[in-house]
This record gives C-alpha cells, structure tokens and sequence, in this order.
C-alpha cells in the first residue's frame, strides 16, 4: 500500500514539471493605405506579413495580358476607368474616326469573371500550343480617365492577333493610323499579369510577385445602384480592394459581429475567388463616407491561412483626406 502511495505522489509530482501548452495569442492589427486623395496609389498588401509589398500609379499602364498556362485574355485599366469599343472589323487599316457613344461602351466585370471582359478573345489554352494565330476585330480603346475627369492619352485603335511561343502578338495605332506597332508581349511565370503602357511602349512593373501577397487596394468599375436604388450606373469609378487571384478567397460575414468571429464558427464554404468580394461597398457616400462596422470578412490568405477583416475609416486621421482606408484584421 505504502508503495501504490509512493508512486501516486512520485506522478503528481512529475505532472507538475510540465507546462501547459500556452494558446495562441491573439494579434489585432491595424493597417492604413495611403490611395491618396485623387486615389492615384495602386497598393499591394500581405496579410500574414503585415506590409505593403508594393505600389505604383494607376496611370503606368493600360492593358493586363494573363500569365497563366490555362488561358489567355486581356484586361483593361479599370483604375483609369478604360473602356472600348467593338468595330464589328477586321480591317485595321480602316479610319474609324470618333465612334464612341454611350451605348457601345464596353467595361470588364469587376467580379473578374472571365466571360465578362471588354476584350473578348479569350483562349482556354496552354503553353503546349506554340504558335495560333487567332486575329479578332479591331477594337478602339479609350485611354481612361483620372480622379478630375481628364483624359490620359490618346485613344487608340487595337487588334490581337494571336499567340506565338506563349507571348501575345498584338497591333495597336492612333485612331488616324499613325504610330502603328506590333508588340510581343511573353507571360510570366511569377505574375498573374503582365502589364503594357501605351505612353511608353513597353512592358512596366506594376504587380509584384503573385506569392507574396493577397489584397489589391486600388480604384476600378464597377455597376452600381443610385443610393435611392432607382437606377444603375455601368462603369462607375469606385474605390475598394481586389483579391489575388493566385487562390486568395474571401466572403462577407454579416450575422456574426467582428469580434465574435472565430476559427469554430466561419463558414469555409462560403469562400468565393470573384476578385470583387471585398469591393467597395463597406462604405457609403452621403456628404461623407459611412463605414458599415457590421460587414466583416474572412479571408484565405494564398496560403491557405484564414484571418477575419473590417474596415473602420476611409479617411486620413493627422489631414482627414479621404483615400485612405483604415482596417483591422487578425489571424484566426
């Protein structure tokens, strides 16, 4: 018996030298983007690193050429606000003039559908093929916009012609014919897309390395309804965040408050990739903009990794310039 005792004291003694493991501690953290108060900035950010990985000007570029293996196809600026027209031709060579109207105005979704793009030459295809010469009807391109409604270069007459070692051959002018270029324009292996500038004739850097980060805070299109919801708005210039889509996925929690959110209540289901989904309207414009503190999200990170997020301010809190979107968002 006195032995059975011994070894019970000898066991309780030995449970104490170990530790408990400690929880995980929870990190809250808040992070301002600086889009600037005519929104010029593009911001790149990473959740799990807590930092901007990179930004640029909207106004570098003017079309995004995708760098996947399983298709092809063509995105507008929609930070600029581009759109384009169909000529229903395929002579390049002809003069269009000033065809635009409001009715022909073509915009890419904001969700980032593929289907629902301005340029449609979509090719589900991969680097196998080597060469496809698939020329489509030329296209006029209107050149975008800025925050003060002023023009950013010179309109242009554009047609894709086809594919050639997996790099995009395209053929572009001013409307009057003049500055007639063909361009290569290869993918990359490291990027979602390549971007183009027509000013400079080449490819520019605006997206970083599609591994290293999740959220695109920018200006793009969007439709959207007249605050009395009497009528709607195709290609209107808003503010907000994009996903990557290199497997970053989110959706809007509204039912569960920001601080209630946890890893055993979210909804993996839920998780959509629509570039979108995040957006803009956590805010509202009346006189001001109105953060709705009740729309939360989850997102997975492109590592798999989920955290909850909420926007809390869009202005700048030393000036109170607007443009500058305040957050908070914590690993789960």
């Amino acid at each position: 018996m006195k032995k059975i005792i011994s070894i019970f004291i000898l066991l309780l003694t030995l449970s104490s030298c170990f530790k408990e493991e400690d929880p995980r501690p929870i990190v809250s953290n808040y992070e301002t983007i600086a889009l600037g108060n005519d929104y010029d900035n593009q911001v790149f950010y990473s959740l799990i690193d807590t930092t901007i990985v990179s930004n640029n000007s909207y106004k570098d570029w003017n079309l995004a050429f995708y760098c996947g293996t399983d298709a092809s196809y063509i995105r507008l600026n929609t930070a600029a606000n581009m759109w384009v027209v169909k000529t229903n031709s395929t002579d390049f060579n002809a003069s269009f003039g000033s065809i635009y109207n409001e009715i022909d105005k073509r915009f890419d979704g904001s969700h980032g559908l593929d289907e629902q793009l301005a340029i449609d030459m979509y090719m589900s295809i991969g680097t196998c093929i080597d060469t496809v010469f698939n020329p489509i009807e030329v296209y006029l391109i209107h050149p975008g916009i800025d925050a003060e409604g002023n023009e950013l270069g010179n309109y242009k007459k554009f047609m894709f012609l086809g594919l050639i070692y997996d790099s995009y051959l395209v053929r572009y002018a001013n409307l009057d014919g003049s500055d007639d270029r063909k361009v290569l324009i290869p993918k990359s292996d490291n990027l979602n897309f390549v971007s183009y500038s027509f000013s400079s004739h080449s490819t520019v850097n605006v997206e970083p390395d599609k591994t290293t980060w999740d959220i695109l805070f920018s200006r793009f299109t969007d439709t959207v309804y007249t605050t009395d919801l009497s009528a709607f708005l195709v290609g209107y210039a808003v503010t907000g965040a994009y996903l990557n889509q290199n497997s970053v996925q989110a959706y809007l929690e509204e039912d569960i408050a920001y601080i209630d959110i946890n890893s055993s209540n979210i909804d993996v289901s839920r998780l959509s990739s629509n570039l979108n989904v995040i957006g803009h309207d956590w805010k509202q414009f009346s006189d001001q903009y109105y953060i709705f503190l009740n729309k939360s999200y989850v997102v997975s990170d492109r590592e798999g990794r989920l955290f909850k997020l909420r926007f809390l301010s869009f202005y700048d809190d030393q000036t109170g310039q607007k443009g500058y979107p305040s957050f908070e968002f914590e690993l789960l």
